[in-house]
């Protein structure tokens, strides 16, 4: 029951007689017999006020009722007639109630005008229910018959091109996408006739069609026509430290300054761009399959004094015998499992640009520092001054730990105890600040201590402590290279030290070639990540859950690449690096804006 609002005390004698009820408040059903009054217990004599608030609370439940049977009549999709008799009836308690005294309700007050709103919205419902004659034709009205010419017929409507296309989704199973769908689509279309018309003539030969379905339409045709639906399987998110305060700094002070005087070194895009496709074009004279190109012999470039200098990636990439396709067409309700045969162990470690190293899981040890020099010393360089005689190799290392390994007698401040004869021998140096060398070791090869070798170039202070400490008590690794107040924090920002190189830095360098080694979380910036990319997706496309059919996948991957899509790679890479430099954050609306702009191309301002 529904509380009325109360209503002030009307006056005792009415000044005038309230309007008659609308034409739509007259009854609708016969008058109702007057109630039998009891002579025993005559009633007795209501006031109008009573009379006022018996009829107010009499409405307030007639809404109340009206209102719970609506949920019964909305929810009801195939209960014709019940509807339309709780209809009828709330309609007639509503006029009932409202005819049955002029003085229950003051005509054109607040609850008058809702009782009438009520009912006039529950009379439009019931002329819905039975389908009037204009009902329906509105309803008629908003479908409209524009296009729908029998003749008119798509090309995916075609009988022979659906059993086509299913006959593919059957044959290929969860290895379905548009790509291979639109090529399945085209091939049919090629091969057989096409019937694009109602009455079935064929008109067209599949050997004259000259557009291709595109796989956009495939897609929309697999969710919205077959029902299918793209899944993803994500593990989580990966955060990491892209904007750190010390990756920012040694991003834009070192590497990308470094970069900078470099680049005018570099052998221009262009000349790469011309040598590709003139050494394409004598291939295709061969009589070389496009497939084969990528395991044909370097190209050839004549540097230059002015541009000298190639860029060379390394990067490692791990491939699993069971890793398949991660997103499948499938129905709504099937969920992808996993051949349970195969183990998740197996799996090939590939290193690509210079020369190839293959790890397999289960027997090989791990990619360590060892193998990376050896790669790089043995096999790296060598190919490649065979293959580019007269240039010289700027070789670029992710920052990895295996990469900046040190040599045991490593300049080190942290190898360093304060006292003599503890910690690391580390190699004699040269002492910048007094222009003299400097023995690390004494007579008996022992080291000398931080107080010894701080005393000798005038930097001993009495009471200093060897390196600073964190509030919990262990030793602070960040004050190494910036802190004034510990043994440490000064002899790591002396020159000597300052210089020291990683042992694949020295050896490198050693050789007449250049090393840097890449800010850390920050793949974007090497062009093999994208590389890699490109033959996990041919990987995962032709997975054969099993290590023998890996092994055979890989190399063709690796071949599936053009060389020009790898020079856009290494563009690709510039540009995001022009784009640090001009101070833009990765991500940001602004770095996407000016990245990507005018086809493409980074500005001058930006550079």
């Amino acid at each position: 029951m529904v509380d009325a609002p109360p209503l002030p005390r009307p006056p005792s004698s009415p000044s005038a007689e309230p309007a008659e009820p609308p034409e739509c408040l007259q009854p609708s059903r016969p008058r109702q017999l007057p109630r039998r009054v009891d002579p025993l217990n005559p009633p007795t004599k209501e006031t109008d006020y009573q009379r006022l608030q018996r009829r107010r609370i009499e409405l307030a439940d007639v809404l109340a009722r009206a209102k719970s049977s609506w949920p019964r009549v909305k929810k009801g999709p195939n209960q014709r007639d019940i509807k339309e008799i709780l209809l009828t009836d709330a309609i007639f308690d509503i006029k009932r109630v409202l005819r049955a005294d002029k003085c229950a309700l003051r005509r054109g007050g607040q609850d008058y005008k809702r009782c009438l709103q009520i009912m006039c919205f529950m009379k439009r419902q019931l002329d819905i229910l039975r389908g009037k004659r204009m009902s329906g034709l509105r309803a008629q009205a908003k479908n409209g018959k524009q296009g729908r010419n029998v003749k008119v017929r798509g090309k995916l409507q075609d009988e022979g091109t659906l059993l086509a296309m299913r006959e593919h989704m059957a044959r290929v199973g969860d290895k379905l996408d548009s790509e291979n769908l639109a090529q399945a689509v085209v091939e049919y279309w090629r091969k057989t006739k096409l019937s694009s018309s109602a009455d079935g003539t064929l008109v067209k030969e599949r050997q004259s069609v000259k557009k291709a379905i595109s796989s956009r339409a495939c897609r929309k045709w697999l969710s919205e026509k077959a029902g299918l639906k793209w899944q993803d399987a994500r593990k989580g998110l990966f955060q990491d430290g892209h904007e750190r305060e010390d990756v920012v700094a040694y991003r834009q002070t070192v590497f990308l300054p470094t970069i900078e005087s470099l680049q005018p070194s570099f052998i221009p895009w262009s000349v790469w761009y011309t040598a590709i496709l003139d050494a394409e074009e004598e291939y295709r004279l061969a009589g070389i399959p496009e497939k084969e190109y990528s395991n044909q012999d370097p190209i050839t470039i004549t540097p230059t004094d002015e541009h000298d200098i190639i860029p060379v990636y390394q990067d490692e990439c791990t491939y699993n015998a069971n890793d398949g396709r991660h997103q499948i067409w499938c129905s709504t309700y099937v969920t992808r499992t996993r051949p349970f045969r195969l183990g998740v162990k197996e799996g090939l470690h590939k290193d690509r640009y210079a020369a190839q190293v293959q790890l397999e899981c289960g027997g090989d040890t791990w990619f360590n520092g060892e193998l990376l020099r050896a790669q790089t010393i043995l096999a790296a360089i060598p190919l490649f001054e065979a293959a580019y005689p007269g240039c010289k190799a700027l070789f670029v290392f992710d920052n990895a730990t295996i990469h900046l390994s040190y040599r045991d007698d490593a300049l080190l401040a942290q190898n360093i105890a304060l006292n003599p004869g503890k910690g690391t021998n580390v190699r004699d140096t040269f002492d910048y600040r007094n222009n003299r060398p400097q023995k690390m070791t004494d007579a008996d090869g022992k080291s000398r201590g931080l107080r010894e070798i701080l005393t000798e170039r005038g930097l001993w202070r009495k009471g200093m402590r060897v390196q600073c400490h964190k509030s919990d008590g262990n030793v602070d690794p960040a004050c190494l290279g910036r802190c004034t107040h510990c043994a440490r924090g000064i002899i790591s920002q002396e020159q000597d030290f300052r210089k020291q190189k990683s042992e694949l830095e020295e050896a490198i360098i050693s050789r007449g070639h250049l090393c840097i080694i890449l800010p850390k979380f920050h793949p974007e910036t090497n062009p093999i990540e994208y590389y890699w990319g490109a033959t996990k997706v041919f990987t995962r496309k032709n997975c054969g859950y099993s290590l023998s059919a890996l092994r055979k996948t890989i190399p063709q991957a690796q071949s599936s690449i053009p060389r020009t899509r790898i020079l856009k790679y290494f563009e690709k890479a510039e540009r995001i690096c022009q784009i640090y430099a001009s101070g833009e954050r990765y991500g940001t609306e602004a770095f996407q804006q000016t990245a990507y702009k005018s086809h493409r191309r980074v500005f001058a301002g930006a550079c």
